[in-house]
């Protein structure tokens, strides 16, 4: 058989080389979608986040626990995000929900979506997920609830006849 040793650097450097240029590539991604990804497992109540995550949760000093990402949530939306969580670990279902988070910047909007995966201990001994920050989109809702509702107002107390039309169409 062949002494195959001296190529064993050469090998690992390659292996090294393409694991660096994918996480370069996923970090490129995951910044330009503004997306973080975490990983949470119940049984010892352990949480990691990407570098990402610090950022979008907009919480540097978070310390790794489900009680320090719960300190990051709007009061307002707790029980409904630890309901959420709960109801996706007891039936093994897809966890896919919006909600405030309170930091430095004020208050923002993020999504989270993430997926149950087995291990030795059970078929839910981690998730793995996204965070994804929705705050512009959330805000641009907003924008436009606002805009419906004072057309809403302006219909409702006009008492004269109104005519809607589109000049550049000509209609």
């Amino acid at each position: 058989e062949p002494d195959t040793s001296a190529l064993r650097p050469i090998v690992d450097q390659l292996v090294e080389s393409t694991r660096a240029e994918s996480e370069a590539r996923l970090r490129l991604a995951l910044q330009a979608a503004e997306m973080g990804v975490w990983e949470w497992f119940p049984a010892t109540d352990a949480v990691y986040w990407s570098r990402e995550c610090y950022d979008i949760m907009d919480a540097p000093a978070f310390d790794g626990t489900v009680a320090g990402f719960q300190r990051c949530v709007h009061p307002e939306d707790l029980a409904r995000v630890v309901a959420a969580t709960t109801r996706s670990f007891e039936d093994g279902t897809e966890l896919r929900h919006e909600f405030r988070v309170v930091g430095r910047r004020g208050t923002r909007w993020v999504e989270n979506l993430a997926r149950w995966f087995p291990g030795a201990d059970g078929p839910r001994t981690r998730m793995i997920g996204t965070v994804t920050d929705i705050n512009a989109l959330k805000l641009a809702e907003e924008e436009v609830r606002r805009g419906r509702n004072e057309l809403a107002a302006i219909l409702d107390a006009t008492t004269d006849g109104l005519i809607i039309a589109d000049l550049e169409q000509g209609r």
